[in-house]
């Protein structure tokens, strides 16, 4: 992930790779700065971090903004060969659902 945030920032992708940035920092609090091998990256391990987020209080929506970056980063392995795809995201929110907005008067 490390190597994204790299690449991210040569492309002058700032922005991103300060959001890239954000969910490693997440994620290593959640793993107690211990780092995990691609092929441990599974669905029960994705369950597990969702509701770490959930606990410290995150909307829905965050923790699937959460998901979606490090699913582009997992999906981003699986294609380049670093590891077989084991859909660890297929149990976690991923979407987006509408914030509540204050009504018009």
């Amino acid at each position: 992930m490390q190597g994204v945030i790299a690449q991210l920032q040569q492309m002058g992708k700032q922005r991103t790779s300060e959001t890239y940035r954000c969910t490693l920092k997440s994620f290593m609090q959640f793993r107690e700065d211990k780092d995990v091998l691609l092929e441990d990256i599974d669905s029960d391990l994705m369950l597990m971090y969702e509701a770490y987020l959930r606990n410290k209080g995150l909307t829905k929506n965050s923790t699937s903004f959460y998901m979606r970056i490090l699913r582009a980063v997992y999906n981003r392995a699986v294609e380049k060969d670093l590891t077989t795809n084991r859909n660890p995201f297929k149990h976690v929110y991923t979407g987006i659902d509408k914030t509540l907005s204050e009504p018009f008067h």
